[in-house]
């Protein structure tokens, strides 16, 4: 039979639910059934690039591209996250996560999108045009003790009206980094979507001048943290350490560029490209993402670090 690729309609929803549990299928649970539903909530969400490949009516195939804009030293690039691209197990290695794949960039190269980039399989994606070990982590670690606090500060839930200093925030943070994915301007874009995260903004004077977003189990381990400056930064550290118990050095694990130790001058840097971490150009003569693959496979510039939103942190 002929397989058809056409944009998704929401009477598919319930197939392409069904399709993406059985190929993403664990021991207990599926996060990609939930991501889906996530990601269509976004205000940036196209339905043009969230695809669906059919056999007699059947679906059988779904590749979902998102937009979203990522930062290079300060210059914010607009680009295509695939996430997830499912196939049903039962017509698996037929070249249909291929066909959806080649649909997609169509059409995000016909809306001048300059790259596409994604977290899979290194075996598999490279043969669509994608290259490895272009982004990873950037970390900052360190040992941080507990410690009184005289400073006039509030740690606050997260309000519709902190977005924009939460956005100002993300931009002093992130000035000078690499592949710094931009949350998003509303207020999903940065709180939690289960109840076993937080996210708090710090408020001096009345003033944001700090965020942290972390598992409430493990505050010592932030997968967002910006701070208006050093002072700031701190205090912000030491307001999390508070958040666990025992008198002891606890070690922090921040998901922050290397130019951020400016504030904690004692951190260890570490960053790494993951295998996984892939990029295909769509623009060859678009200079900001060409250099920075170029200067990060030649060696000469650290991989960047997107910090993912809170749309990817279901579980």
């Amino acid at each position: 039979m002929k397989m058809n690729i056409r944009p998704e309609q929401s009477c598919d929803y319930a197939d392409i639910a069904d399709l993406t549990l059985a190929a993403f299928t664990r021991d207990s649970f599926v996060d990609e059934v939930i991501l889906v539903d996530v990601l269509r909530h976004r205000r940036e969400f196209k339905p043009s690039w969230s695809l669906v490949a059919e056999i007699g009516g059947r679906v059988i195939g779904h590749a979902m591209f998102h937009q979203y804009q990522v930062g290079f030293q300060g210059r914010l690039l607009e680009s295509a996250l695939l996430a997830p691209l499912a196939v049903h197990p039962d017509f698996q290695r037929q070249g249909i996560g291929g066909a959806l794949m080649k649909e997609g960039h169509k059409r995000i190269q016909q809306q001048n999108i300059p790259f596409s980039f994604l977290l899979g399989h290194a075996s598999y994606y490279p043969r669509f045009g994608y290259e490895t070990h272009l982004f990873g982590i950037n970390q900052l670690k360190m040992d941080v003790d507990l410690s009184d606090s005289s400073a006039d500060f509030e740690l606050k839930s997260v309000k519709p009206v902190d977005v924009s200093s939460l956005i100002a925030l993300w931009h002093t943070t992130f000035a000078k980094s690499d592949f710094a994915l931009f949350p998003g301007h509303d207020l999903l874009d940065w709180i939690p979507h289960t109840i076993t995260k937080a996210a708090e903004v710090m408020v001096e004077n009345g003033e944001i001048t700090g965020y942290a977003r972390y598992d409430r189990a493990t505050p010592q381990n932030p997968t967002l943290f910006m701070a208006k400056d050093t002072e700031a930064a701190q205090r912000l550290l030491a307001a999390l350490r508070r958040k666990i118990s025992g008198t002891g050095a606890v070690l922090f694990t921040l998901p922050l560029p290397p130019a951020c130790q400016e504030w904690f001058p004692e951190a260890e840097v570490l960053t790494d490209a993951w295998k996984a971490g892939m990029v295909k150009i769509m623009d060859t003569e678009n200079e900001v993402i060409s250099r920075y693959c170029q200067e990060v496979k030649a060696g000469i510039r650290l991989p960047g670090a997107p910090v993912w939103p809170p749309h990817f942190e279901l579980s």
